[in-house]
C-alpha cells in the first residue's frame, strides 16, 4: 500500500467516527484544514491533536489482539471507577446515617430542656427512638473501649464520634 493510502485509509477511519472533529484530524494529517483560515488562524496545541487521536487508536489498531488488550485497559479502568465511586457512596451513606443520629440525639437532648425544633418545612423533628438507641449503644461502646488512664489524659482528645 502506498503512503497516500495509509493516509487515505487514517483520513477515512478517523473521519467516520461520530466523536471526531474534522478540522484537528485535518491538522493531524497535515492538511491546512476544513476551512480556508484555519491554516492561518487555527493553530491547535500538540497535546489537544493527540487527544484527538487518541479518541480513535482503538478503530486504527490492526491486530485483533492488540485492539482487544485496549478495550480490556479501557474496562478495567471503568470497573476501578465503579469500584471507587460505590466505595465513595458507602462512605456517603455512613455519613448520612452519622448525622442523622447526631440530629436525632440533639433533637433528644433539647427535647429535655423544653426546647422544640422544626424543619425547614415548619413541621417539628420527630425523634426516632431506635436511632436514639443506637446512637447510645454507639457512645456507651466506645466509652467502654476506653481505659481510664486515657480518659483521665486525654479527655479534651476524645473522638466522640460514631
Amino acid at each position: 500500500m502506498s503512503a497516500h493510502g495509509f493516509r487515505k485509509r487514517f483520513n477515512t477511519i478517523l473521519k467516520s467516527n461520530d466523536r471526531a472533529n474534522p478540522s484537528l484530524i485535518e491538522k493531524i494529517i497535515g492538511h491546512r484544514g476544513v476551512f480556508s483560515l484555519d491554516g492561518s488562524y487555527f493553530k491547535p496545541v500538540v497535546l489537544v491533536l493527540f487527544d484527538e487521536f487518541q479518541k480513535h487508536i482503538l478503530n486504527l489498531t490492526v491486530d485483533g489482539s492488540e485492539r482487544d488488550k485496549i478495550t480490556i485497559t479501557i474496562f478495567e479502568k471503568e470497573k476501578l471507577q465503579t469500584s471507587f465511586r460505590k466505595e465513595e457512596f458507602e462512605n456517603v451513606k455512613v455519613l448520612f446515617k452519622t448525622d442523622h443520629q447526631l440530629l436525632q440525639v440533639l433533637v433528644y437532648s433539647l427535647s429535655g430542656a423544653k426546647v422544640q425544633l422544626v424543619q425547614p418545612n415548619g413541621q417539628p423533628f420527630k425523634i426516632d427512638p431506635s436511632v436514639i438507641k443506637e446512637a447510645q449503644s454507639h457512645i456507651v461502646k466506645h466509652v467502654e473501649d476506653l481505659t481510664l488512664k486515657q480518659i483521665r489524659n486525654n479527655i479534651s482528645e476524645i473522638d466522640f464520634t460514631f
